[in-house]
């Protein structure tokens, strides 16, 4: 019996499949079976894997007679014969080490349920892929114990790449790993998580897997819009995992700021996982701490005791309901993303800022303070740039601004028109100086407008042909001023010219 089964899957990965057979079949590690599973590809892929199975009885084929989106590896699980499982997928492959080095690690560690690699990003033709395509980044990532994982899971998504891992056939059924088969986005992202509620992980730093990025979003998790959509969904399913925590030690161990909700060993878990959750980074993660709150409020003995604890009820509950707009209800364009930055001698940078989003009323009158006390109170302020927003255009009044005490700030536009009341920035970075500096707090009342697209190409269009009138008056006045330089010239060259010139000044001399 092999001690490994390698699960391959392929759809329409054409040529590339055949590296990634090469690679396993390449593997200083042999004591495996290859199972390749096509989903109905319309290239020659079927012709490849044919090819290659029928000279090597390691490999067996399974061919889905209709495309279904995914591997069914939940239906194969039990017809694989490996202890541990390998993941891998037709366009990605692997350095003949990994399976070797792997097996040792799940050999040796009776606690670690999978093991995964270090990887190297490469590009259609196989090398280092070196553009700016989020996977260059994302699988760069430290060994850390599972409750460590289950955090950084929580803060910063995914960073494990699936066709590096080699997992306990086993841990699939044991920790209820292939419920998550509806998932077309984040079902590994799924497993992970699960995987760390209960046994731990080792990644290998080398990189063993080598995972090929399409520039042309052919991926199967390829960014697109309707996957943004899915995504969202997805993600509230996925950190539900979150909810099955019913002790306040293993929450403090995943989040230790789950410590201020312990009151004389009567704190709550479920509320003060459901206060972390509403202060989570995504908004899948708000809705799920939203939905968690109002549930535990409508409970009559729950909520007492909540409010009796933590001083939590309805109006807490209102104001969390409206920190953020987890639908994506409200548009961009009814936001000012700004920056105040602050000169301490450094010039402007983006260390010494203050950044606020402000929601923008259907007057158009915002109001922002900045309290420049609490971070410059100790430097030396050199001058102060208010940016309005960044990437749309805006135009701008500036009704009021002042200092705590009252004392009113001049402000200039820097890159802006002025007309009639109005500050007119056709640029995506809008600039305003402020010039007198305080470490105090800075309240300002502004009135502000988007300027339509068509506005400003009508602004750079008319700017474009005055521009063209001025070439063609410098063009001529530079060719009326050749004419003239030219008629010198002859004038000056001309014998007759001279000759008269010679006999006027003998007439002077004679006159004299």
């Amino acid at each position: 019996m092999p001690k490994v089964s390698v699960w391959l899957t392929s759809y329409n990965h054409g040529e590339q499949l055949r590296e990634s057979i090469e690679s396993v079949l390449n593997q200083s590690y042999q004591d495996y079976e290859l199972v390749i599973v096509d989903d109905c590809s319309t290239d020659r892929s079927r012709e490849i894997i044919d090819e290659y199975s029928n000279r090597n009885p390691k490999i067996k084929t399974v061919f889905h007679e209709r495309n279904i989106g995914s591997s069914g590896l939940k239906h194969e699980l039990e017809n694989l014969k490996g202890e541990y499982v390998a993941i891998l997928h037709g366009d990605d492959k692997w350095d003949a080490s990994k399976l070797e080095k792997q097996v040792d690690v799940l050999d040796n560690h009776a606690h670690i349920a999978a093991c995964f690699t270090g990887v190297r990003v490469i590009n259609l033709e196989g090398k280092v892929y070196t553009g700016s395509h989020n996977y260059s980044q994302v699988f760069k990532t430290d060994n850390r114990s599972r409750f460590d994982w289950l955090r950084y899971f929580f803060y910063n998504g995914n960073c494990l790449c699936h066709p590096s891992i080699l997992i306990r056939k086993k841990a699939y059924k044991q920790y209820d790993l292939l419920t998550c088969d509806l998932m077309n986005s984040l079902p590994d992202f799924d497993k992970w998580i699960k995987l760390c509620f209960s046994a731990d992980i080792y990644v290998i730093p080398e990189e063993l897997t080598f995972f090929r990025v399409h520039e042309d979003e052919t991926n199967q998790s390829a960014d697109t819009e309707q996957k943004q959509n899915r995504l969202f969904l997805e993600e509230y399913f996925v950190y539900q995992n979150y909810l099955c925590i019913d002790n306040m030690q293993t929450l403090k161990n995943i989040f230790p700021q789950a410590e201020k909700y312990e009151n004389d060993s009567s704190g709550m878990v479920e509320f003060a996982l459901a206060r972390i959750l509403t202060e989570g980074p995504r908004n899948s993660q708000r809705l799920l701490g939203l939905n968690l709150l109002y549930k535990l409020l409508q409970d009559k003995e729950k909520a007492e005791k909540i409010k009796e604890i933590y001083n939590y009820g309805k109006r807490e509950f209102d104001q969390d309901e409206q920190k953020a707009d987890i639908f994506g209800n409200i548009p961009r364009t009814r936001f000012l993303m700004t920056t105040l930055y602050i000169d301490t001698g450094n010039g402007y940078n983006e260390v010494e800022t203050i950044k606020k989003r402000i929601y923008i009323p259907a007057t158009g009158l915002v109001q922002i303070t900045y309290d420049l006390q609490e971070r410059f109170a100790e430097k030396d302020i050199k001058g102060i740039r208010f940016d309005l927003d960044e990437g749309i255009y805006r135009k701008s009044s500036i009704v009021r601004g002042e200092w705590a005490d009252g004392e009113s700030v001049e402000i200039r536009s820097i890159n802006g028109i002025a007309q009639k009341d109005w500050d007119y920035f056709y640029t995506l970075d809008p600039q305003y100086e402020i010039r007198s500096t305080k470490k105090d707090s800075l309240h300002l009342l502004l009135k502000v407008e988007e300027i339509l697209v068509c506005e400003v190409e009508q602004y750079y269009s008319i700017m474009e042909n005055e521009r063209k009138m001025l070439e063609k008056k410098l063009e001529k006045n530079n060719r009326m001023l050749e004419e003239s330089s030219l008629l010198i010239k002859e004038y000056r060259s001309s014998r007759l010219i001279n000759l008269i010139y010679k006999i006027r000044k003998r007439l002077r001399k004679r006159n004299m």
